[in-house]
């Protein structure tokens, strides 16, 4: 179980980028988020049928050619429904929680790093519909207690290196978003300012300003299609690395 544990991220990364081309699955994944709700679903459910390859002990790079998208977005539909009547719960919860010991900090901290290993759970909880391809799957809280049981510490360590990752996407984010799109809004304001204090008209104080928001749009697109690459990074990392952790329990 001790060598099943070591360096999730690792052997994920490695089955990532195990074909050339791996980078265009990012690419095409990322555009694909722009398709409101059927663009989701697929993709999820793209990750999730990896994911069951790995935790059926197959070591696969994702796959580039001949994807059924019809079965992914089955997929991804066959996971979100259990996963979204759980969130509700966690989400009820949450809340009785901060309502009775009043916003507590020290609870509210409590249930943050709770809220973690909880999302780790859920993705488990997927894993797990995939494999069996039935949403009754979804529905047995005590098979994923007992199997976090078994191997807490893996389970752990799958939880910290994907808060880890967020953490650092999160600030490559955030300068992104920083160096591009600030500067503009600055300008923005700065015209702003000019029009109010230098006597402007309204007619040239709103030039300026659509000329500016103008040009920002690509910005703000550009900025969003990254944010989405990063986003199918982390979610492809973080799937099969509990992919990783479920192969140790057998699942042929």
């Amino acid at each position: 179980m001790a060598s099943e544990s070591a360096g999730y991220y690792g052997r994920a990364w490695a089955l990532l980028t195990k074909d050339k081309g791996w980078i265009k699955t990012i690419l095409v994944a990322a555009i694909a988020l722009w398709v409101p709700v059927a663009g989701i679903l697929g993709v999820n459910g793209y990750v999730l049928e990896w994911a069951r390859l790995t935790a059926w002990g197959v070591d696969s790079a994702p796959k580039q050619k001949n994807v059924q998208v019809g079965e992914c977005i089955k997929s991804g539909w066959r996971a979100f429904v259990p996963t979204f009547v759980w969130v509700c719960v966690w989400g009820a919860v949450n809340y009785f929680i901060s309502v009775l010991f009043n916003h507590l900090p020290i609870v509210e901290l409590a249930v943050n790093v709770l809220g973690i290993f909880i999302g780790v759970a859920f993705m488990v909880n997927q894993i797990r519909v995939t494999i069996y391809q039935s949403m009754g799957a979804g529905f047995q809280p005590v098979v994923i207690a007992n199997m976090i049981k078994a191997d807490a510490k893996g389970f752990a360590k799958v939880a910290g290196i994907f808060t880890l990752m967020q953490l650092i996407i999160g600030i490559v984010f955030a300068i992104i978003v920083t160096v591009a799109i600030v500067p503009t809004i600055v300008s923005i304001g700065a015209n702003a300012y000019d029009a109010y204090f230098y006597s402007y008209s309204d007619r040239m104080m709103m030039s300026h300003i659509i000329s500016a928001i103008t040009g920002l749009i690509p910005v703000i697109l550009v900025v969003i299609y990254i944010c989405c690459m990063g986003e199918v990074f982390s979610t492809m990392i973080a799937y099969t690395m509990a992919g990783l952790w479920v192969r140790q329990f057998n699942v042929p």
